[in-house]
């Protein structure tokens, strides 16, 4: 008997430490878990997204380094997923490279503050008006980043139209440089 006990005991210690097979009430826990961790996680990227439009506007409020010249050496158009919800937007709107970077805040800054009239000229066509939008387009550390081009009316494919600035803000101006074409596919 002595010895019975004996065997017992390892037996015992196995018994509690093999793993056993979660219950299908533990299942449902970590499956509710996982799925309000995707929540945090969704409503963390909304705020992170807020917080960065809002550093963009105490940015763009500010006029400490801000742009009083922005240049313009290239241009393209705007790219059909991005206006894949409203198509007839992609086909009238370009990107127009922007050369100077100081952050998406002052960029915001020179968009609201400077004229936005461009004209968009090509010998022997009708000159066409163009609007530049406030803001633009970037990515996070400035590499790509363009101010948006919308025509008011459609351009002819092929033709390659010259971009002028209308410039009556005599403080904030645009610059575009003399190679700079855009073409319509």
């Amino acid at each position: 008997m002595k010895h019975a006990f004996l065997l017992c005991v390892p037996f015992t210690f196995l018994a509690c430490a093999s793993p056993q097979a979660p219950t299908q009430h533990e299942n449902l826990d970590l499956q509710s878990v996982t799925s309000d961790l995707e929540g945090v996680e969704a409503a963390l990227a909304r705020v992170e997204n807020r917080l960065g439009h809002l550093e963009s506007e105490v940015s763009a409020a500010n006029p400490k380094d801000e742009f009083t010249e922005l240049s313009i050496d290239a241009v393209q158009a705007s790219g059909d997923r991005l206006f894949a919800a409203n198509p007839d937007r992609a086909s009238n709107t370009f990107w127009c490279h922007a050369v100077e970077w100081r952050g998406f805040g002052k960029m915001l800054r020179f968009t609201r503050l400077a004229d936005p009239v461009f004209y968009l000229e090509a010998e022997g066509r009708p000159q066409v008006t163009a609007r530049i939008e406030a803001g633009g387009v970037c990515d996070d550390d400035g590499s790509t980043r363009f101010v948006v081009l919308k025509a008011d009316s459609e351009l002819q494919s092929g033709v390659a139209y010259r971009l002028r600035p209308r410039n009556e803000n005599e403080r904030y101006r645009w610059s575009v440089a003399s190679d700079v074409v855009l073409e319509p596919k």
